[in-house]
């Protein structure tokens, strides 16, 4: 795992019963993941690291704004959030 990373099972917490709705599974690893914090992408959902993994860096930071500003440092690790960050402040 990449620094700031964390296991993905650590990234799916369910705290009320409605957040059951929001469960998708990422159509490149098969784990669980919560959809707001998840990229919907062509046929499926993804998560941030599993996107970049699928698709490549260039794709990911071609995404809009609205596809990854809910992503978190504990899916994407430090550094591809930061990239991502900059990306965002530079436009």
């Amino acid at each position: 795992m990449k620094p700031g990373q964390r296991p993905l099972n650590e990234l799916v917490t369910v705290k009320y019963a409605h957040d059951i709705r929001t469960l998708r599974k990422c159509i490149h690893c098969n784990h669980p993941g919560i959809g707001p914090n998840m990229i919907d992408h062509g046929a499926g959902w993804y998560h941030g690291r599993c996107f970049v993994n699928a698709l490549g860096r260039t794709v990911f930071f071609a995404l809009p704004e609205e596809k990854v500003s809910r992503l978190t440092v504990g899916d994407l690790g430090w550094d591809l959030m930061k990239a991502l960050v900059n990306r965002t402040e530079a436009k």
